[in-house]
């Protein structure tokens, strides 16, 4: 008898909700409110997942840019479109001493020169830096030169060089070399005089790889080193 009015008692609960319109909207809002919560959790798991592949491909992208990398190679054919020699493409070495005679010669120009127009110097400024190696004793000095010869300061000069010769130190070896020039100096567009140097020029070659690199010194000839005197009238 006890569970016949338990099951009574849980049929009419049964009548009531489903004849209850309140109970009827609360029972659609928590299932409604529960499948969107099973959506929500869903699409957070398919959203993270997206995410780690993200991460794992950026990662093997940058891994294989570092690691990869491009070989040029030459292939040689007959006259017939035959295939008779692949080699690899070998950096050229710099050996024509007039290669070196004419970086000194810019390097000479572009660093003693001062003209009136304030975008040639800072474009020869730009050069002269280009031509020598990075952390040498050749851009301490230049730092050192340009402190107390600020050519941008010098607005009434004009510095005019003028190369008189440009020669190995020794005949053996092509990394020393020695230069000699003068420079005729103006002021308020007035000859002021003419003064006479020497100088001493180290070279070091060092072939660039990086396109920035290329851009400033393709041949890759760079002073390493330099020492510059004055010397009296011929």
């Amino acid at each position: 008898m006890p569970n016949e009015k338990a099951e009574k008692v849980i049929d009419l609960h049964e009548a009531y909700d489903s004849a209850n319109p309140y109970a009827i909207g609360k029972k659609e809002y928590n299932d409604r409110y529960e499948r969107l919560a099973k959506n929500a959790s869903a699409w957070r798991r398919v959203a993270f997942l997206m995410l780690l592949m993200l991460a794992v491909s950026v990662a093997t992208v940058l891994w294989m840019a570092q690691t990869v990398k491009v070989v040029p190679f030459i292939v040689q054919v007959d006259q017939n479109g035959y295939q008779m020699a692949v080699a690899p493409v070998e950096p050229a070495a710099v050996t024509d001493d007039r290669i070196i005679m004419a970086r000194i010669a810019d390097f000479i120009t572009n660093m003693r020169s001062i003209y009136a127009d304030q975008t040639a110097l800072l474009a020869m400024l730009t050069k002269t830096y280009d031509s020598i190696a990075q952390n040498s004793q050749a851009q301490m000095k230049l730092d050192e030169y340009y402190l107390d010869n600020n050519p941008l300061t010098k607005k009434d000069f004009v510095v005019d060089v003028t190369l008189q010769s440009v020669l190995r130190a020794t005949p053996e070896s092509n990394m020393t070399w020695q230069a000699e020039w003068s420079e005729k100096v103006y002021e308020h567009e007035k000859y002021v005089g003419e003064r006479f140097f020497k100088g001493m020029f180290v070279i070091e070659m060092n072939p660039p790889t990086e396109i920035k690199d290329i851009m400033r010194n393709p041949l890759g000839v760079f002073i390493s080193d330099f020492h510059i005197t004055e010397k009296l009238a011929n």
